[in-house]
């Protein structure tokens, strides 16, 4: 039995090695998945696709797959980790290091200072 069915309103597809494997019911919270079920068919390595409302999907990688048994009545879960696919990398942060190292000097001055 699953409790949750009601707030289970987005649907993804599992693919493994290009072919589609399963489709299921879910709650979606990238970059975590929780799918209810205890015959769960998903791995690490296989690619999971988030159905959109407008009939475009979006691409995530499968990086973790874990399983917790149910209570009772209730079904157990598998709480999948996502890498969502880019199809251009993110720009990385860029940081600028200055390394200023001065020998035998009793006067340092830093930036333009002027008397006046």
């Amino acid at each position: 039995m699953n409790p949750f069915a009601d707030m289970e309103n987005d649907s993804v597809i599992v693919e493994r090695d290009g072919t589609e494997i399963a489709r299921y019911k879910c709650a979606f919270v990238e970059p975590k998945l929780t799918i209810m079920g205890d015959n769960v068919n998903i791995a690490e390595g296989d690619k999971l696709y988030q159905l959109l409302p407008n009939g475009s999907r979006v691409e995530y990688d499968v990086e973790d797959v874990s399983y917790r048994s149910g209570l009772d009545d209730m079904c157990g879960c598998f709480f999948v980790q996502l890498e969502k696919v880019r199809a251009k990398p993110r720009k990385s942060a860029t940081s600028t290091t200055n390394h200023i190292t001065i020998h035998g000097s009793t006067g340092i001055q830093i930036g333009d200072h002027c008397c006046r």
